[in-house]
């Protein structure tokens, strides 16, 4: 029975993370690290994200550069709010899909539309990612984008092509709502927060690797599915102040084909026949490989390097988001008695 919890956590990764544990007297010292967030702490970034798609012989990258600007509203017991501000999107587009056009057009709408948006990240007192708290705010937006690009496409598809846009928008607007709840906001726009805020406050002996089993939201959908991951510290670096932690996440491949094949019938209003269903292939892979760069001194993120990989049946898909810190924090005010 799948935990009340907020489905994008990772609650066993997390809570190894704040347990240093030494391995005996040999080992090395475990490391904690601090909490960097207090009220009034801004940090900014430069964000890359590169979406790659590959299918029957053609490529497409879609390419997303901007300036990630987080700043703490509230911090206290109750929780903490990071704000996140997209400024200044870039989007570009290159290789030789049919349909890069029609994507270009619509993650560069998504940009203008969902990015004007500031994301209000949720966190508990322990800077563990909760969600996002205007998730309906950025939902809704979102999908005002993807609904008439769905119908779009689905007019380009010659089992589809006849159907009248009333019919389409009737037939995709429920799978959209479905597909856009508050767990399966929080694991596709919100995937960068969690992410970002897995390992601040963590605390790990060098050495050590630990593995965790989850369950996590569907990147379809809000389905649970299972994972197995695992993280160490990949490098210490006394004289730059830095320590580097390296984690690896990857689902079930028989339970994500489950889902994609759900949604496929949700999108099409009918079932996939079973000589067709036969024919598709075993499993889905999808697998989460990241890096990130932590001052020693102050915990915050200095830089962070992750890679999402996807494939099934003749596709594959691949995600790319690098950031880089361009700018100290600022110090935050002096508390008021």
């Amino acid at each position: 029975m799948p935990s009340p919890r907020p489905a994008v956590r990772l609650p066993l990764l997390l809570a190894a993370l704040l347990c240093p544990i030494a391995l005996g007297a040999q080992a090395a010292a475990p490391i904690k690290l601090p909490l960097p967030w207090t009220k009034g702490a801004q940090v900014a970034y430069r964000s890359e994200a590169v979406s790659e798609k590959s299918r029957a012989g053609t490529h497409q990258e879609l390419r997303t550069t901007e300036t990630l600007r987080i700043e703490v509203t509230e911090a206290g017991d109750d929780g903490i709010v990071q704000v996140w501000h997209n400024d200044d999107p870039v989007v570009e587009g290159s290789g030789d899909a049919p349909n890069l056009a029609r994507e270009l057009a619509t993650a560069q709408a998504l940009a203008k539309n969902v990015g004007a948006i500031p994301y209000e990240v949720q966190l508990n007192a322990r800077g563990e990612f909760q969600g996002l708290r205007n998730w309906e705010a950025l939902s809704t937006a979102m999908r005002a984008v993807l609904l008439p690009a769905l119908v779009a496409q689905a007019h380009e598809r010659p089992e589809t092509a006849t159907i009248d846009e009333a019919t389409l928008r009737a037939r995709i607007e429920p799978v959209l709502v479905r597909n856009s709840g508050r767990n399966a906001t929080n694991a596709s726009l919100g995937r960068e927060a969690a992410i970002f805020n897995y390992f601040t406050g963590a605390g790990m002996t060098p050495g050590e690797t630990r593995d965790y089993d989850d369950n996590v939201a569907s990147p379809w959908s809000g389905d649970l599915i299972p994972t197995h991951g695992s993280f160490e510290i990949a490098a210490v670096d006394k004289q730059a102040g830095t320590v580097s932690i390296r984690w690896t996440q990857d689902m079930d491949p028989e339970k994500a084909r489950e889902v994609v094949i759900r949604n496929v019938e949700a999108a099409t209003g009918k079932p996939i026949p079973p000589e067709a269903r036969d024919k598709l292939p075993a499993g889905v892979k999808l697998s989460d490989r990241a890096l990130v760069v932590l001052d020693l001194a102050t915990g915050l993120p200095l830089s962070l390097d992750h890679v999402r990989e996807v494939e099934f049946g003749g596709g594959s898909s691949r995600n790319h988001w690098t950031l880089s810190r361009i700018s100290e924090p600022a110090v935050p005010p002096a508390a008021t008695p």
